[in-house]
């Protein structure tokens, strides 16, 4: 297993197998896992054990992290926090313009404030 900075002209389906991307931005790499499709079955599934992704990490310089999930939920509980937040501070935005116009108080974001 190689990175490169461009695919190989004899990659199987031009570039990625599993996405068909082909395109590489710069800076990008690929994972070259130095295996030639005629070694492989003519039939089946191309399938990756999870060492090989971490192998194919390593080749990028990233760091296996064993309590990423863990981490991720924990974000997207902190995330749906401040949806929550946010719905609450646009429901109270919207109850004081809606009060505002009730009292013919004009509430636009296109007026300078008038300097004290």
């Amino acid at each position: 297993m190689q990175t490169r900075e461009a695919f190989p002209v004899d990659v199987v389906t031009g570039g990625d197998f599993v996405t068909g991307r082909y395109q590489v931005a710069p800076g990008e790499r690929i994972v070259d896992l130095d295996t030639d499709v005629d070694a492989l079955p003519q039939w089946g599934r191309l399938c990756l054990h999870e060492e090989t992704v971490k192998l194919m990490m390593n080749a990028l310089g990233w760091t296996y992290d064993e309590n990423l999930s863990r981490k991720v939920q924990q974000q997207a509980a902190e995330l749906n926090r401040i949806r929550k937040v946010n719905r609450q501070m646009r429901d109270a935005l919207v109850a004081v313009i809606e009060a505002a116009t009730e009292a013919g108080v004009l509430i636009s974001p296109d007026i300078e404030p008038v300097p004290s």
